[in-house]
């Protein structure tokens, strides 16, 4: 789905998860490149994040105390954006994911046929489902 095809109220979630995971990844004081929330929801019932970052060529995980508070955030935020998404469109991204950049400049990818699509774990780095296989 491309962002002229959302709804105003889908690119305003956009906007509210770009900022909510900027401001998670800030929290943590590690320099940082790039950060990435990614989000598999096959039903409405059913939901799991990964968020990770990158500095350079290194891909971390994202934990530390009080993550939780945002995760939890952006968790909801993800099951609003992919159910609104299905009601407008008849169809479910099964795997989504966010990317912003420091300079605070984001993009927002789905995937609806796979739900381990977009994967940004660092375990899963070149594998077909990565976000990261051409690393």
């Amino acid at each position: 789905m491309k962002s002229e095809n959302m709804t105003v109220s889908e690119r305003e979630q956009v906007k509210l998860l770009a900022e909510c995971l900027f401001e998670m990844i800030s929290q943590m004081g590690s320099e940082w490149d790039q950060a990435y929330c990614w989000f598999s929801s096959p039903n409405r019932d059913r939901g799991s994040s990964q968020c990770t970052f990158k500095h350079k060529e290194s891909i971390e995980f994202i934990y530390f105390e009080g993550v939780n508070k945002y995760s939890s955030a952006m968790q909801k935020q993800m099951f609003a954006l992919v159910d609104g998404i299905e009601e407008s469109n008849n169809s479910r991204p099964l795997a989504t994911l966010i990317e912003i950049q420091r300079s605070g400049d984001y993009k927002m990818f789905f995937d609806y046929d796979n739900p381990i699509a977009l994967d940004v774990s660092p375990v899963k780095v070149g594998t077909e489902n990565s976000y990261f296989r051409n690393v």
